[in-house]
């Protein structure tokens, strides 16, 4: 018997926009008579393609030693909680006597 936790669950893509997914991430509860010796979960990750998009269905099989298996169903949420970072470099404008200058533009600010 396996149970998956029946509320959507929040998961973070990380630092390379990708989430790897375990069973226990949305396992609530297992058991078997004589025991459970596997777990899988598909799908196997997520990526920041998943984010902002409505919850995604992840399905739990567990097996038993005698290849007898279980299945649930949970709700993933994929969330991304990293901030972009902006590396600029510095860049001189002349100004004249009046105050006018040139507009800068974004390619000479980005420097990353």
């Amino acid at each position: 018997i396996v149970e998956c936790i029946d509320t959507v669950v929040e998961v973070s893509v990380g630092a390379l926009g990708v989430k790897e997914m375990v069973p226990g991430i949305v396992l609530r509860s297992q058991s078997d008579n004589c025991g459970v010796v596997k777990s899988a979960i598909f799908p196997e990750s997520f990526s920041c393609l998943h984010v902002g998009e409505a919850p995604h269905s992840v399905a739990l099989t567990v097996w038993d030693s005698s290849d007898n298996h279980a299945v649930c169903s949970a709700k993933i949420r994929v969330m991304d909680f990293i901030a972009p970072s902006a590396i600029c470099r510095n860049v001189t404008v002349p100004v004249s006597l009046l105050g006018s200058g040139r507009t800068v533009t974004t390619a000479e600010l980005n420097d990353g």
